[in-house]
């Protein structure tokens, strides 16, 4: 299977402006300079929104290295009078990704242990007071269903280019853009927790709150697959939503390809740290193995979220996938953030967004590669056909989220099932399978 189906030219993007936003460069890493400079000639922005600094080149900066770095950004913002016009800013592989003031990695993370694009958004701010102090300060920007401003939300939505490699990041603003055209007959919104701890309940405990954040995608057009066993989800294609909380055991990188404009997020801890050091923390994802996999738009975190991710998965999902938000990648993130000045790390272009193809009404269902449902549109009596599955139990909803009472009876290798005499409409199916795994799919029912 191919790691990367889909190479957009971003120059499709062009009909949306880029004047609101602002790069920032390292001097000293001759990677970020190039990335900033190819991103500011991909996107037509104003050459003096080159923010250049001058960082050491780590990972990690303590906050006094931190001061001058943030006096460089604001003097450059305040000198050309882009304090209020910009409200993007996007870092890039080679600037600093963490301050640390030594409680980083530690239970006293709290004391301060931070993203370095989390401090920027709060740059000459209403919250700029909060910038590298002890605690963290609630994201304005948190379940809005309003398009960004700074003049509204009092912050810029900062996103960074990286990946594992500078050419992995230029393949990245390549593949990235506005009105990503995404075909959504057979694409999948992945949910997947690797939990060794295998009890009915922490199994329950999981499995509730992935199908939290995925259940709103059903009506939108993804098929969703749902995964709280113990193994990893591997070998699928055409992802254009994934969400895992991983770690648990050996580095594990899913063999996927990718949708265009795919966007992940990582509950589990370090994802956003590292980037062109390969081996670093140990059975953690990394947010720049899906970038140079092929996915377009990712976000995680800096250190450890002690199994607390406090991120609003869903927002950002009902957000980006649903295109009648029109929001973009870094609103669409944002607005699952909890907390700034904190450990997030948002990955991409800002203003990536998709719109849909291939979905024109309740006729077009996309299928799941591991579930088939046919007919399908039915007239209420149709077969789930699992090739490579055992079918444990069935629920069917309607689209009020009502439970629908059906009749069902095991043909060979499929479940015949019987809704005749329900109203037409669109009905979810989920599956549960004798694995563990959850499978769901949309199902119309025509009169």
């Amino acid at each position: 299977m191919t790691t990367s189906l889909f190479v957009l030219c971003p120059c499709a993007a062009q009909s949306v402006s880029y004047d609101d936003v602002a790069v920032i460069v390292n001097s000293n890493s001759p990677a970020s300079v190039q990335i900033g400079n190819y991103f500011i000639a991909a996107r037509s922005i104003p050459s003096n929104h080159l923010i250049t600094i001058d960082a050491p080149l780590t990972t990690s900066i303590t906050q006094s290295e931190f001061l001058p770095l943030r006096a460089a950004i604001e003097d450059h913002l305040i000198q050309n009078d882009l304090v209020d016009s910009i409200n993007y800013i996007v870092t890039t592989l080679g600037v600093p990704v963490r301050i640390d003031n030594g409680t980083c990695d530690s239970l006293y993370q709290f004391n301060k242990c931070s993203s370095f694009d989390t401090e920027v958004a709060l740059l000459l701010g209403p919250l700029a007071s909060n910038i590298a102090a002890i605690g963290y300060v609630a994201n304005p920007f948190l379940n809005s269903t309003q398009h960004h401003t700074r003049a509204t939300s009092g912050i810029y939505l900062v996103t960074r280019l990286a990946g594992p490699s500078l050419v992995d990041v230029l393949q990245l603003i390549d593949r990235s853009g506005p009105g990503l055209v995404v075909d959504g007959t057979g694409v999948l919104m992945v949910g997947d927790i690797n939990n060794p701890d295998t009890s009915a309940g922490v199994q329950a405990f999981w499995n509730d709150i992935i199908q939290e954040v995925t259940d709103p995608v059903i009506d939108i057009g993804p098929t969703v697959m749902i995964d709280t066993t113990s193994q990893f989800l591997d070998d699928l294609d055409n992802v254009v939503g994934y969400v895992s909380l991983t770690g648990f055991a050996e580095p594990w990188l899913p063999n996927f390809s990718w949708a265009p404009g795919a966007l992940a997020v990582e509950w589990y801890s370090y994802s956003g740290l590292h980037y062109d050091t390969p081996g670093i923390q140990p059975g953690y994802d990394r947010l720049s193995d899906w970038i140079g996999q092929g996915a377009t738009a990712a976000v995680g975190t800096v250190n450890l979220t002690y199994a607390s991710p406090w991120y609003n998965t869903r927002g950002t999902f009902e957000r980006y996938l649903d295109t009648s938000y029109h929001f973009n990648a870094a609103e669409s993130m944002y607005a699952g953030i909890s907390w700034l000045s904190w450990i997030y790390e948002a990955i991409g272009d800002p203003k990536t967004s998709i719109q849909w193809s291939g979905l024109t009404g309740l006729g077009e269902v996309p299928p799941s590669p591991s579930m088939i449902l046919v007919p399908n549109p039915s007239n209420g009596s149709f077969h789930v056909r699992m090739p490579a599955e055992t079918v444990a139990s069935v629920m069917i909803h309607d689209a009020m989220g009502r439970s629908i009472p059906f009749v069902s009876r095991s043909i060979n290798d499929q479940l015949e099932v019987d809704l005749t005499g329900s109203n037409p409409g669109l009905y979810q199916v989920r599956v549960l399978t004798s694995s563990g795994r959850t499978l769901t799919g949309r199902l119309v029912v025509q009169p």
